[in-house]
């Protein structure tokens, strides 16, 4: 069962993105190979002769997508979040924002500052900015706990929010590895949402490398066909036809990626929220389940 669940997690992570920047590859190659020689036929279906070389690409180009590092298209969110849903608020507020929270919260741990007054705070600190941190969004999520969360949960955190850690990806990944140790339960939901945030930042991927592919294979076959309709200088190309409909599907190709883009860049932030928060609300569990104290 477990072998199974694991090559499905391969097949919607990995093979699947990689499978989609294989196939629109070999239409790249295919549509610069039908300018010499235009009865070359386009099948890029898995056959019993071909279906074992497919997927082993399919595979490589799927891990050479996982093994990306998230910070730029995390960058690229948190860029796109801010544009859209908070176009009134610059760098310089939100770091005013954080040194006054910083400033509470000594007075807070010092005795001086009440839980709910501390709520108050973060209360505004949330509606005001969101998300507008980059991952793994340590304030918002601190809020998130101080608003919502009950006072047991608030007091176990708040160990490490003493350290100033929370803030940081270490404590995420901190979390995921007690996680794993300790739940097998936890564990395969953690692998799951972690499958999903790699599979849409995989086809994000897919989606960037493809625009780019559009673009070229769209302009190429459009001078050709220009070419073709001019006649210009020694150069004879006759399936000007041909060029437009490859120039028109390379059209419409970039704006389905285009789409894809800009929709994995609006959900993608939600799904690591997600992430962060499972992280978090599991460790606490486990954390008290086994009587850790880390």
């Amino acid at each position: 069962m477990q072998v199974a669940r694991d090559l499905l997690r391969d097949l919607v992570g990995i093979l699947f993105p990689g499978g989609l920047l294989v196939a629109f590859f070999l239409w790249f190659l295919w549509a610069i190979a039908v300018i010499i020689d235009s009865s070359i036929s386009f099948n890029f279906l898995p056959t019993d002769n071909n279906f074992l070389i497919l997927i082993i690409f399919s595979y490589i180009a799927g891990q050479s997508l996982r093994i990306k590092r998230l910070d730029d298209l995390e960058k690229r969110c948190t860029d796109e979040y801010r544009k859209k849903t908070l176009p009134n608020i610059n760098q310089s507020d939100w770091e005013k924002q954080i040194q006054k929270i910083k400033d509470d919260e000594e007075k807070y741990y010092a005795g001086n500052l009440s839980l709910e007054q501390l709520k108050e705070i973060y209360r505004e600190y949330n509606n005001k900015f969101r998300y507008w941190e980059p991952f793994p969004y340590g304030y918002r999520l601190k809020g998130r706990r101080l608003l919502y969360q009950s006072e047991n949960y608030i007091k176990f955190f708040e160990k490490y929010d003493k350290q100033g850690i929370t803030e940081f990806d270490t404590f995420f990944n901190f979390c995921k590895s007690t996680v794993y140790e300790y739940s097998p339960s936890f564990k395969e939901e953690m692998l799951r949402q972690e499958s999903l945030v790699r599979l849409f930042a995989g086809l994000y991927y897919v989606t960037k490398f493809g625009k780019i592919l559009s673009v070229t294979i769209g302009t190429l076959h459009i001078v050709m066909m220009l070419i073709s309709r001019l006649q210009i200088g020694i150069v004879k190309y006759e399936n000007g036809l041909l060029s437009l409909k490859i120039a028109l599907v390379s059209l419409f190709a970039f704006l389905i990626f285009l789409y894809m883009s800009n929709d994995i860049i609006n959900r993608l932030r939600q799904m690591r929220v997600r992430e962060v928060n499972l992280a978090h609300d599991a460790f606490y569990l486990i954390s008290k389940e086994h009587d850790l104290d880390l």
